[in-house]
């Protein structure tokens, strides 16, 4: 029977998405995940399979957390307009105050990875894909309350 891990996947993911956000994929050694997780090597490997292994699932994560934000803004209390509004504020902030320079990981992948590995490329079209399905079920629950043509 398998030993059980001792360690919580969505802590170990977090610790990972900030290295590889600071310093990107390549520049991301193994050491550095195991400096930042806390885990041996070989727990990681086993975990995770490999550092891309580690890598697709701090970017479906990440991913996941902003497709999440989108869907919920569809109920946003002052309307999905609202919400919307909200979002893209949130990104226009981030983007001139310099909050957080290291810009969007996703973008960041697709920018460093997608000429070198397909299966990160692929995912993350498909992620983009799924964003933008995202972005227009909220412009239609905006035009369903009546606040966009």
């Amino acid at each position: 029977m398998p030993r059980q891990p001792e360690f919580q996947r969505e802590d170990v993911i977090h610790a990972a998405q900030e290295v590889f956000w600071t310093h990107g994929y390549a520049q991301t050694t193994v050491q550095d995940l195991v400096a930042a997780t806390g885990l041996k090597p070989g727990s990681l490997y086993c975990a995770f399979g490999s550092k891309k292994g580690v890598y697709l699932e701090v970017l479906e994560a990440y991913n996941q957390r902003f497709l999440s934000t989108l869907r919920q803004m569809t109920a946003h209390e002052s309307g999905a307009l609202a919400g919307l509004v909200s979002v893209i504020d949130d990104i226009i902030d981030n983007a001139v105050t310099g909050k957080d320079r290291r810009g969007c990981l996703a973008v960041n992948a697709l920018l460093e990875m997608s000429e070198h590995d397909a299966d990160i490329r692929d995912r993350l079209t498909a992620h983009n894909e799924r964003t933008i399905s995202a972005f227009a079920e909220l412009v239609r629950a905006a035009q369903s309350e009546g606040d966009v043509d």
